[in-house]
């Protein structure tokens, strides 16, 4: 029977490698893991990367052990969606300050209903959408790109933060995407990214060195609780503010990294992205214990703990995955 399921995989692996043919690709390497664990096609163990050249010029090696979004457009938006949230108060947006900073805000498609406490149901209800990835079924980056124009953004050196903390950054996209603006920016913002899988570790490093960012982006691999007061001691003596990122995976983030977020007076606003904003169990997946994105918002909002309490000051929706259930949720703290 393995025998047999072997040879029905390695005759989809040479389909595959057909289909990435006809594209103007090459596939290196198609391996099946688990209780049939076979070389289909290429040599095992070989480490094969992807190469993904983003809009603004930022390329991405991705191996087989990391994560990034399976459409490029749509990923771009919620890049563009971090990086305003993180760039800028949203207490004051729209205001004269928001506008001395160089900040456009592009009008929102419906207005959001302000949402002020941290119970899952109210995350989700007092949200509208803001934003979507396209309206068609097929999403492709041709027709993603043409159903989400993008946001006009302006960011000026003063809109940007001292240090920002990508939390969980896997491969470094996120924290990639904001080091490059902040360059062309002429901006001084350094990011510090974290992550605890060493092979996410090895390409965001990679990254990094490959786009010639390696004076404004560092990776540390371990525990985000473990690495953040060591990261934020360092930056003791820089002026500015202090802002972290989260993505975690769907499974959730351990309560003790947001524990140690809200314990780091210096952090100053921490903007959360979330694919599982109701917290479900779905098919084989798990939420750790405490690690829904509610949970984790009552521990950065109630009134009781270490340091001044967080508020939530906007919830982003972003349809990445059109006519399917899944939806991508941006949410963002300041510090009250």
């Amino acid at each position: 029977l393995c025998r047999a399921l072997a040879e029905s995989l390695r005759a989809l692996a040479a389909e595959m490698a057909s289909a990435a043919a006809a594209e103007g690709m090459r596939l290196l390497c198609v391996e099946a893991r688990g209780g049939c664990a076979a070389s289909l096609l290429g040599d095992a163990g070989r480490s094969a990367v992807i190469i993904e050249t983003l809009s603004n010029g930022v390329r991405l090696q991705v191996s087989a052990d990391s994560f990034f979004q399976v459409c490029t457009s749509a990923a771009e938006l919620l890049f563009d969606c971090v990086l305003r949230n993180a760039c800028t108060s949203l207490l004051s947006e729209g205001s004269e300050e928001g506008a001395a900073q160089g900040i456009e805000i592009a009008p929102a498609t419906a207005s959001a209903a302000a949402a002020t406490t941290a119970s899952a149901a109210t995350l989700v209800a007092a949200t509208t959408v803001l934003a979507t990835a396209a309206e068609q079924p097929d999403v492709s980056h041709a027709a993603t790109a043409a159903a989400s124009p993008r946001r006009s953004l302006s960011l000026r050196a003063p809109a940007f933060p001292a240090l920002v903390l990508d939390v969980c950054c896997g491969g470094g996209a996120i924290g990639l995407w904001i080091a490059h603006a902040a360059r062309a920016a002429g901006a001084s913002t350094r990011v510090v990214g974290i992550e605890a899988n060493a092979s996410a570790v090895a390409d965001a490093r990679a990254n990094i060195a490959a786009n010639g960012l390696a004076d404004r982006f560092e990776v540390m691999c371990g525990k985000a609780e473990g690495v953040l007061p060591y990261i934020i001691d360092s930056a003791a003596g820089e002026s500015g503010d202090v802002v972290a990122v989260l993505d975690p995976p769907r499974t959730g983030l351990a309560p003790a990294v947001c524990k140690a977020l809200r314990q780091e007076r210096a952090i100053k606003r921490v903007v959360y992205v979330s694919c599982n904003p109701h917290g479900y169990t779905l098919r084989h997946d798990y939420v750790v214990r405490g690690g829904s994105l509610a949970s984790q918002a009552k521990l950065l909002c109630e009134a009781r703990g270490r340091a001044r309490p967080f508020r939530l000051v906007r919830c982003t929706p972003l349809d990445l995955f059109p006519h399917t259930p899944h939806c991508e949720l941006v949410v963002t703290f300041e510090r009250g």
